[in-house]
C-alpha cells in the first residue's frame, strides 16, 4: 500500500520521491540523519535541502527559504513564525539582542515566548555532523546550541485544508538563519 502510493505520487508530481524508514524511533533529527545518505548522494552531494515535518501542512515561502539559506551560508535556517497560543506549539526562546536561539520549550505550561518553530528547515549538508546516529534526538535538540535567530521578512503562507495542526491565524513566517559550527558538536544523546 504504502508503495502504492508513493509510486502514485511521483506520477502525480512528475518527481522521484525516495523513502527513509527507521527500524525505531529516532525523533526528527535522528530521522534526517538515517536519510543522510538519499539526502546527500552518498557524500557526493554538497547541496542544501529542505526539511518539512509531516504534522505541518500548509503554503510556505520555500524559495525565499531556500535563498536567505543561501545568502547567509549557514548550516540551517530554520521558519519561524508568531501565535497566540503558544502553548500549543515548540516555542523558540532567543536573546532579544543578538538573535541567538537560547533554547527550545515543548508545548510550555506557562507563557515563555509567542515566536514558534514552523517546523520547516533548509539545511547544508554539513548539519549532519551535529546529529549522532546512534540515539533519538530531536531537531530542536540537534540545532539549540548553534542557532541564531535573523529576523527576515517573509511572505504570509496560504493555509490548505488539514485535519493536522497548522499555525493560527494564517501566521507571517520568518526564515531564521543557524550560524555554522566551526567545531561539530553532536548532540549528546
Amino acid at each position: 500500500m504504502w508503495e502504492e502510493a508513493i509510486s502514485q505520487l511521483e506520477q502525480e508530481l512528475r518527481i522521484r520521491i525516495t523513502c527513509s524508514r527507521e527500524e525505531r524511533e529516532m525523533g526528527t533529527a535522528g530521522a534526517l540523519k538515517l536519510a543522510e545518505p538519499l539526502i546527500t548522494d552518498g557524500g557526493a552531494n554538497d547541496a542544501p535541502f529542505i526539511v518539512v515535518n509531516a504534522d505541518v501542512l500548509c503554503s510556505y515561502p520555500l524559495r525565499d527559504l531556500l535563498r536567505v539559506h543561501v545568502k547567509h551560508g549557514r548550516q540551517g535556517t530554520v521558519l519561524t513564525t508568531r501565535t497566540d497560543t503558544p502553548s500549543e506549539y515548540g516555542v523558540v526562546v532567543s536573546d532579544e539582542r543578538t538573535g541567538r536561539v537560547l533554547h527550545f520549550v515543548e508545548k510550555p505550561e506557562t507563557y515563555v515566548s509567542e515566536l514558534i518553530n514552523a517546523g520547516v528547515y533548509a539545511f547544508s549538508p554539513s548539519i549532519f555532523s551535529l546529529i549522532r546516529a546512534d540515539c533519538a534526538v530531536s531537531m530542536n535538540e540537534a540545532t539549540a546550541r548553534e542557532a541564531t535567530l535573523t529576523r527576515l521578512p517573509a511572505s504570509p503562507p496560504t493555509p490548505m485544508p488539514t485535519h493536522t495542526r497548522t499555525p493560527t491565524p494564517t501566521p507571517t513566517l520568518t526564515p531564521t538563519p543557524i550560524p555554522n559550527s566551526t567545531q561539530p558538536r553532536p548532540h549528546p544523546c
